[in-house]
């Protein structure tokens, strides 16, 4: 549902956030009535909204109508509706550049994707209060200095690793020590896809094209071993 509308259950499943048009409105059990949570101005339109971990922010993505053309923005606020800030006003960002919320990685601090360009994305890093930008994992200095530039980052629970999707090549990186594991080359036909980490850090499922018999085979990644188990053909 996530792909299709701006909404997103909070950590404790109690309430749904969702954005309509301009505007945010959580509902919240056991009556699940609406309550208004904010509005952005200048014919906004939300497309995206996530919960920080501990369900006091959200933080939601869209754009505004800027006199002559779209401009994409991400924004924060408390679940009440108050102390509402654009996190994207300042460089890197650029409102004629694509971005997307990655992940809140705790509630002070969000990732964010930033398009630039050649079909890669950056990763960065953005903090709640002060609004500074840090690169993890992109073009120039970044604070996990690997060489692969994904269209998509998968965050692990413990943030210990990240699944980066290369134009359907799955990248492994090991955070701490910024080394990276390549489920093919880029010389090899796109087949990966990544589909989910497990609660405990240590495995993920990823799909990959079965050369020899057409169609998709489920793996499972034991991240301690380094090596894959088949699970699921076809």
């Amino acid at each position: 549902m996530k792909e299709l509308y701006a909404l997103d259950w909070s950590p404790d499943g109690k309430s749904l956030a969702y954005g309509w048009q301009d505007e945010i409105w959580v509902v919240q059990e056991p009556a699940y009535e609406r309550s208004h949570v904010v509005s952005i101005y200048n014919r906004g339109r939300i497309d995206d909204v996530s919960w920080s971990p501990s369900g006091q922010y959200l933080a939601f993505h869209g754009d505004q109508f800027l006199e002559e053309f779209w401009g994409e923005f991400i924004w924060v606020v408390k679940g009440d509706g108050t102390g509402l800030k654009n996190l994207t006003t300042d460089p890197p960002f650029y409102p004629l550049r694509a971005l997307a919320i990655n992940e809140w990685l705790d509630d002070q601090t969000l990732t964010i994707n930033l398009w630039e360009g050649t079909g890669a994305q950056s990763l960065y890093q953005v903090d709640r209060i002060s609004g500074k930008a840090t690169l993890l994992i992109g073009y120039g200095d970044s604070k996990i200095p690997v060489q692969t530039h994904g269209g998509s980052y998968d965050w692990s629970p413990t943030r210990e690793h990240i699944v980066i999707n290369q134009a359907g090549h799955l990248v492994l990186v090991n955070v701490s020590q910024a080394s990276e594991l390549w489920f093919s080359t880029m010389e090899e036909p796109p087949s990966e896809i990544f589909r989910g980490w497990s609660q405990d850090d240590q495995q993920f499922l990823y799909s990959q094209w079965d050369k020899e018999r057409g169609g998709y085979n489920l793996w499972l990644w034991d991240v301690a071993r380094g090596e894959g188990e088949k699970v699921l053909p076809h």
